[in-house]
């Protein structure tokens, strides 16, 4: 299962950082703006846009992500014995809990109705999910997201068809909210061809009065993050992500699953993913290069400063540079307008040539002293040939016609 790095995502950061970074915004429940302390925002927005909305990569994710869920934790046989196992004496046949989460949001749809978004619980912007756990608390169904206003538990219910989902073996444990919509949801699934009945259903469950509520469930009620959103299916994704993660840990911590070295290979020193050479090894490669002259040329400098040589030996032995100004053959290479001259004196000799050429191409002209000579290209030589050095003639009527050129 791999949810990162099958490809590059954009930013001049390692792979492993921006992954870091993913993580941590997913997690913390932090806001986007407040990653700027670690790196600017507008860097951070461009990946996490990359990762989370592009419909390629969204698509991908998705179907993991659902596959991991649905599979990766739980099947009927581990959930009856977990059942058996962890649940009071009467509540020893009950195989999954249903629920609903309240997330607050911040929805930066400026055309939507702000009304839709309100949450009870909150008193301000939400959205709302539900879930399905099973008894080892892994979470292995979770349902579409949608606006406080426009559900209710109930109908948000039938519509995570959990009739495809569950077992028929299965005992779905669910609050007074759902009650309503349970002789529904059997007429639903028999419908469908799915053997369900009243048997397979406990309700309601509610603490006992005066009972004080679990760390767990005092930190979500009291959770006051918020996230900054514009499209609910992408929201919707990364609170399925986050309970993939969750189910991880928990798998991890409830079977003494061993930290092995490979899991930690990302701990190391200048450690990255294995991508192709792209945007950020050619940023390090050249850091490094640079980094190695550096060093060579300080040790080159230290060397020099360190040896008992005389002043007189650090001198510059300038005679060649004595000659006079005016001679230019001693140049190492000519001057700009030298060469213009050579160039000028190849292409009159050229002229004076009663040769004719094969030629592929017109790449250019120019005009001296009235008359027109054409820049050719063939496999052979990159040549200036006068009208009289053609024997390609419809080759050259064609660049005449097309450039205009005044010729009798």
């Amino acid at each position: 299962m791999v949810l990162y790095t099958n490809k590059e995502y954009p930013a001049p950061y390692f792979e492993i950082e921006k992954g870091l970074f993913l993580l941590h915004h997913l997690v913390s429940g932090i806001a986007g703006s407040d990653i700027e302390k670690y790196l600017p925002q507008s860097t951070f927005h461009t990946f996490y846009k990359k990762f989370w909305m592009d419909d390629e990569n969204y698509k991908r994710i998705n179907k993991i992500v659902n596959d991991a869920l649905t599979n990766m934790f739980s099947n009927i046989k581990l959930r009856i014995l977990s059942a058996r196992k962890n649940n009071p004496d009467l509540f020893k046949h009950i195989t999954l809990i249903l629920d609903g989460h309240d997330s607050r949001i911040n929805y930066t749809d400026t055309d939507l109705d702000r009304s839709r978004l309100y949450s009870y619980k909150f008193k301000k912007n939400g959205l709302r999910t539900q879930f399905a756990a099973h008894i080892n608390d892994m979470i292995i169904f979770v349902s579409k997201s949608e606006f406080c206003s426009d559900s209710s538990d109930g109908s948000m219910f039938l519509n995570m068809k959990l009739y495809n989902k569950m077992n028929e073996n299965d005992t779905l444990a669910v609050d007074g909210g759902y009650t309503l919509f349970i002789t529904q949801f059997i007429e639903l699934a028999n419908e469908k061809g799915y053997e369900f009945s009243n048997d397979n259903f406990v309700y309601p469950i509610r603490k006992n009065i005066n009972e004080n509520i679990t760390i767990t469930e005092e930190h979500f009620n009291n959770n006051k993050s918020i996230v900054k959103m514009d499209n609910i299916k992408f929201y919707n994704l990364q609170f399925r992500v986050a309970c993939l993660l969750k189910n991880i840990n928990k798998f991890v911590e409830l079977f003494n699953v061993p930290i092995l070295p490979h899991h930690k290979l990302w701990h190391s020193n200048n450690f990255e993913f294995p991508i192709e050479k792209k945007l950020i090894d050619v940023v390090v490669s050249n850091n490094k290069q640079n980094k190695d002259k550096f060093d060579r040329m300080m040790q080159l400098q230290n060397n020099l400063l360190n040896m008992a040589i005389s002043d007189n030996t650090m001198a510059v032995d300038d005679t060649e540079s004595n000659h006079s100004q005016g001679s230019e053959s001693d140049n190492d290479v000519p001057n700009f307008n030298e060469r213009t001259r050579k160039r000028r004196r190849n292409i009159k000799g050229k002229q004076r040539s009663t040769a004719s050429y094969e030629i592929e191409s017109i790449i250019g002209h120019i005009k001296e002293n009235d008359a027109y000579l054409f820049q050719t290209y063939s496999n052979e030589d990159n040549s200036w040939l006068s009208i009289d050095m053609f024997n390609q003639k419809d080759l050259l009527k064609a660049y005449i016609e097309e450039h205009n050129l005044s010729i009798l």
